[in-house]
Order: C-alpha cells, then sequence, then structure tokens
C-alpha cells in the first residue's frame, strides 16, 4: 500500500494543486470560505506532492517522514472540501450533511495516516468499535448518496 499511496501522491497532488490555483484566480472575493478551503486545497497538494518525492521533510528541525506529510495533506483535504462544497452550492441539508460525512471518513483516513506510519495493518480481530464505526460510515455515506442523487 505504502508505495501505491506514493505513487498516487504526485499526480493527486499536482492535480489539487493546479485545480486549486485554477479557482484562486478566478474566485469571488466575497466568498471567504471558499477561498480558504482552496489555500488549504493549495497545502495539501504541495504536502502531497513532498510526500511523493522525499522521505522526509525537516520543519523547524524536526524531521517528518513522507507518511505524515501524506496524512497532513489528507486532512487539509478533508477540511478544504468541506469549506468549499458546503457554501459553494445552495443546497439542502441533505448536501450539507453528505458532505461532512465525506469529509469525515477523508480526516478519519488522514488520522491513521498521519498516525500509524507508512502502512495500516489489518488485525486478525479488530476491535468491534472499529467495525461499528467503518459499518455506520459506510451505511450513512451510501444512503446518503442515494438520497442526493434522487
Amino acid at each position: 500500500m505504502a508505495r501505491f499511496q506514493r505513487r498516487l501522491a504526485l499526480p493527486l497532488g499536482v492535480g489539487i494543486l493546479l485545480s486549486a490555483v485554477g479557482f484562486l484566480a478566478f474566485a469571488d472575493p466575497s466568498g471567504r470560505p471558499s477561498i480558504v478551503g482552496a489555500a488549504l486545497f493549495c497545502l495539501a497538494g504541495v504536502a502531497f506532492v513532498l510526500s511523493s518525492a522525499t522521505d522526509r521533510v525537516r520543519i523547524a528541525g524536526r524531521a517528518i517522514g513522507w507518511q505524515q506529510v501524506n496524512g497532513a495533506g489528507t486532512i487539509l483535504l478533508a477540511v478544504g472540501w468541506l469549506l468549499t462544497a458546503v457554501p459553494s452550492v445552495e443546497s439542502t441539508p441533505l448536501f450539507g450533511i453528505a458532505v461532512g460525512v465525506g469529509a469525515l471518513s477523508l480526516a478519519f483516513f488522514g488520522v491513521q495516516t498521519l498516525t500509524d506510519g507508512p502502512h495500516v495493518d489489518l488485525e486478525r480481530e479488530p476491535a468491534r468499535e472499529r467495525l461499528v464505526a467503518v459499518l455506520a460510515l459506510v451505511i450513512v455515506s451510501a444512503g446518503l448518496g442515494v438520497a442526493v442523487a434522487i
């Protein structure tokens, strides 16, 4: 997983960075949450590119592994998505809930990558709480996706 994740991080980071810069170039200055979200997309793109290009990054004299940079980029992407998606569309509360659950899922993945290292071990017998949380996220995400599509 780690090799695939690093290989995917470069095109993903470049794509996110280019789209966010394009958005910022044409953004309405009155839409502050969207502009902040796009700036977070830029930071996420830079984090993904850095995580694919180097094993360690030095920040304030501390070495940070590529997986931690990648996890931080995923969290920035989740927060940016939340800030740009909800205010930019006159939407129903259901859409806001769907975006919130999606951002929460993405942030959860980012936190796992940030804290667990370059790989996530699958336990032979995962904790019941983890299974319930994952199952709840899947059910809510699928249900909201169907409801928004209808």
